[in-house]
């Protein structure tokens, strides 16, 4: 018995099949320029240089597997959280993927989206901001001075190497507040009756009104109306009808 088609290889990966998740994950949907989408493709790489700079701390003898093991976490997860800022142009942005259980095929609430990207970058953009004052003051946030082993106070190329991976951080918050409003922009849900209420008589800005055939004018014009008399016929003494017009009088109309 010859085995179904799709039965040969099930551990078998498709060719190109990595490459068309990439590209799927990365194609904008319709509606987004160029510009807001090489912003959304620009974020992942302001948080790489800082994730880049913390995974060679793993090497060093003084750090116990926990330790290690939340280095490399966090790098991970600076880079996953940034890479959420694509779905803002993408289509799994709009519409959750096949893989999201109980949610697949249905459209991502547009209010919620906002709020939450609105926040994270507020946040961002605040404590980006905090942290790079706080280096160049040389103190903490507290305001108590900054330890002996901080990066920032080794000197030499190590400082210069850390304030290279760290200063693009502070673009994070920004880019995402400008993809935010560009996905409220276009997602937000349009009104109903997008001109206001005119007069009916004055025609929109742009449009041309077809108007009706003139309204007639009552005429003044006065139809003369037919009445009978009976009147005597003075030489035969015989009486006969005679129509005569009747005018109304225009003073009491």
């Amino acid at each position: 018995m010859q085995p179904l088609p799709h039965a040969k290889n099930p551990t078998a990966t498709r060719p190109g099949s990595l490459r068309t998740a990439w590209q799927a994950a990365h194609q904008p949907t319709t509606g987004v320029s160029r510009p807001i989408r090489l912003l959304a493709y620009a974020v992942p790489l302001v948080v790489l240089p800082s994730s880049i700079w913390r995974l060679p701390a793993v090497l060093d003898d003084g750090i116990g597997p926990g330790e290690q093991a939340y280095i490399v976490f966090l790098s991970i997860l600076s880079e996953a959280l940034a890479f959420t800022a694509i779905g803002l142009i993408a289509r799994w942005g709009e519409v959750f993927p096949r893989w999201v259980p109980f949610l697949r095929g249905r459209r991502v609430p547009t209010r919620a989206t906002v709020i939450t990207s609105a926040t994270a970058a507020t946040i961002l953009t605040l404590g980006t901001a905090l942290t790079l004052v706080t280096q160049i003051l040389g103190t903490t946030i507290r305001g108590d001075a900054l330890p002996a082993d901080s990066p920032g106070e080794a000197g030499g190329w190590e400082t210069a190497w850390f304030y290279v991976c760290y200063a693009p951080l502070i673009l994070w918050g920004p880019l995402l507040a400008v993809l935010t409003i560009a996905y409220w922009k276009r997602r937000a849900p349009r009104p109903a009756h997008p001109h206001p209420a005119r007069h009916p008589g004055v025609a929109p800005r742009g449009r041309r009104v077809e108007r009706g055939p003139p309204s007639r004018r009552p005429s003044h014009r006065v139809t003369p109306q037919v009445t009978a008399s009976r009147m005597s016929h003075p030489a035969h003494g015989t009486r006969m009808d005679v129509v005569q017009p009747f005018v109304p009088d225009r003073r009491h109309a």
